[in-house]
Order: structure tokens, then C-alpha cells, then sequence
């Protein structure tokens, strides 16, 4: 299918279609995949207006995602064909805010989506001033998505331990790290299998500290009601925390 994007005022869009192997055992589209579009999609809007990956790296920056928080609000099915709608929000401290809707092409509101992004010196790894992006901004920081913000997550005392998962070579991006994307393969796959297959409603991830290969990270987990808790932890750093919501059954 030929993909197509477009831009509409400061709304950036890009046609998906969702593919079988996107997909969990419900033939619902995983939350990883949205992460995945998110991601790249963010960085598609970017690359259209001059500011593609490798004209950051050349200025010596590149953009990082901090915070995600996704509210599903009826999760896409394979062969869904998707508009994916960005905009960014603005900037506050450190942070880069950008928003996200995804829609059926009758219209059918399916995910609404906060991010905040960290502008890093790739090679010294330092968080560098909002300031040092010299690129325009299109902001439109009244539309607001239905969803909860791009916050930090409070994580409740007393997790569980719940295993370790050591950082191999598929996990990576080009960055060298663990993708943002996969990052919510492995908060799932550490949840009980009977809340696995529940119909998620909000996902909110923190990107804490990098991981690299070979790094291994202990797995810690928490179920509140219709809530569950997943941080991972290496060398004494948190590398991820998670809080995951679930439909009342």
C-alpha cells in the first residue's frame, strides 16, 4: 500500500497500515508498534522540514525521548489502516514536548499520545540547552491530546523482583542503546500472563538511563487494582520506569 503524508498547519500526517506481525495473541496491535510509529514519525516531520538525524549529529545533537504516555482508546487491529497526526507543543525546561493522534480514515479516534524529548551531544552524551536547536519550531500548544501528560512516573514502594533480561544485540538502535520501542516488549513480557492479554487503556514509560549490549537489567513489578508498575534497574541506575493501565474487567 502506498503510504501517504501530508502537513496541515502545524499538523504533521502519515498513513500506517498495522501488519499481522505487529501484532500480540488478541491480533491487537502491540503497544510497542504505536511506540515504534510514534518514534519515527516524529522524526519523518523532521526530516520533511531540513532537520533529519544526520543534520542534528553534524551540529552535535540529537534528539532522545524522555517520557511517552499513550491512551489507547480502542487499540488497532491488524490491517488497520491508521493517519497518524503530530504537532509540536512547545518546550519547558530541558524538555521538547510533541503530541500525537491516530485516527481510521473515517475518522475514529484510536490513540492519543504526549512525548517529551531530550536534545543530548551524541558523542559526550549531555543534555544540552533547548537553545543549541537552531531549527524553527511549529508549535501549537492548544491542541491538546486525550491523554494523560508526558509525566514522571511514581513508582510504589515494596516492587517485586521479578527476573533479569540481559541486553542483546537485536534490542539495539543506531544509537547503540535499547530502542525506546522495545523497551515496551519488555515491560510486557514481565507482566503475569492473565493481565498480558487485558484490554490496555493508558501506557505511561519514563527513559531513565540508557542500556547497551550486554548490560543486564533486574526487572521489578507491581499490580495496583486495574494498574501495574514495571521498572528495570542495571548498575544501580533505573533504565526504565512503567506504569500500565488495564481496562476493569
Amino acid at each position: 500500500m502506498e503510504q501517504q503524508e501530508q502537513t496541515q498547519g502545524y499538523v504533521f500526517q502519515k498513513e500506517v497500515e498495522i501488519r499481522f506481525y505487529d501484532c500480540d495473541t488478541t491480533r491487537r496491535s502491540r503497544i510497542s508498534t504505536l511506540m515504534r510509529y510514534i518514534a519515527d514519525i516524529a522524526g519523518i516531520d523532521y526530516t520533511n522540514r531540513g532537520y533529519d538525524y544526520q543534520w542534528l549529529y553534524d551540529r552535535g545533537m540529537v534528539f532522545l525521548l524522555s517520557r511517552v504516555s499513550i491512551r489507547i482508546h480502542n487499540m488497532p487491529a491488524a490491517d488497520d489502516r491508521l493517519m497518524i497526526n503530530t504537532w509540536e507543543h512547545g518546550k519547558k525546561g530541558a524538555l521538547f514536548y510533541r503530541d500525537f493522534e491516530i485516527r481510521r480514515p473515517d475518522g475514529e479516534l484510536m490513540a492519543s499520545a504526549a512525548t517529551a524529548w531530550l536534545l543530548v551531544d551524541p558523542a559526550s552524551h549531555k543534555v544540552l540547552r533547548p537553545s543549541a536547536f537552531t531549527g524553527k519550531m511549529q508549535c501549537y500548544p492548544e491542541k491538546i491530546p486525550d491523554c494523560f501528560p508526558a509525566e514522571k512516573v511514581k513508582l510504589p514502594e515494596g516492587m517485586d523482583y521479578a527476573g533479569d533480561r540481559r541486553v542483546v544485540y537485536s534490542d539495539l538502535d543506531a544509537n547503540g542503546h535499547i530502542n525506546n520501542a522495545n523497551y515496551g516488549n519488555i515491560a510486557m513480557d514481565v507482566l503475569p500472563e492473565e493481565v498480558q492479554t487485558r484490554r490496555m487503556t493508558d501506557f505511561l514509560m519514563n527513559y531513565n538511563h540508557e542500556a547497551k549490549q550486554g548490560d543486564n537489567i533486574a526487572l521489578y513489578i507491581s499490580q495496583e487494582g486495574n494498574e501495574c508498575f514495571v521498572e528495570g534497574q542495571s548498575d544501580g541506575h533505573s533504565c526504565f520506569s512503567c506504569r500500565i493501565t488495564f481496562a476493569e474487567e
